[in-house]
C-alpha cells in the first residue's frame, strides 16, 4: 500500500499547490483591480479640479468685469456731479446778473 499513499500524497500535495495558486492569482487580481479603481477615482477628482479652477478663474474674469463697469459708473456718477454743481452756479450767475439788471 506503499505507493498508493504516496501517490495520495502527491495528489493532496498538487491540489494544495493549485490552491494557493489560485490564491495568489485571485490576490493579484484584486490588488490589479483596487489600483484600478484608485487611478480612476483620481481621475475623477483631478477632472473636478479642473472645473473647479475654470469655474473660479471664470468668476474671477465676472469679477474684474463688475469692478471695472462699477468704477466706469463711479467716474460718470463724479462727472455728471460736476456738471450739476457748475449748471448750478450758472443758475446762480443767471439770477445775480437777472436782478443786477433790474
Amino acid at each position: 500500500g506503499g505507493l498508493n499513499d504516496e501517490l495520495a500524497q502527491l495528489v493532496r500535495l498538487r491540489k494544495h499547490d493549485k490552491a494557493q495558486e489560485e490564491d495568489r492569482a485571485a490576490t493579484a487580481a484584486a490588488a490589479a483591480s483596487n489600483t484600478q479603481t484608485q487611478q480612476s477615482k483620481l481621475a475623477q477628482q483631478t477632472q473636478a479640479m479642473r472645473r473647479l479652477e475654470m469655474q473660479v478663474e471664470s468668476l474671477r474674469e465676472e469679477l474684474n468685469r463688475e469692478r471695472s463697469r462699477a468704477e466706469d459708473q463711479e467716474r460718470a456718477l463724479r462727472e455728471l456731479r460736476g456738471i450739476s454743481g457748475t449748471s448750478s452756479m450758472l443758475a446762480e450767475a443767471h439770477d445775480a446778473l437777472i436782478a443786477s439788471n433790474q
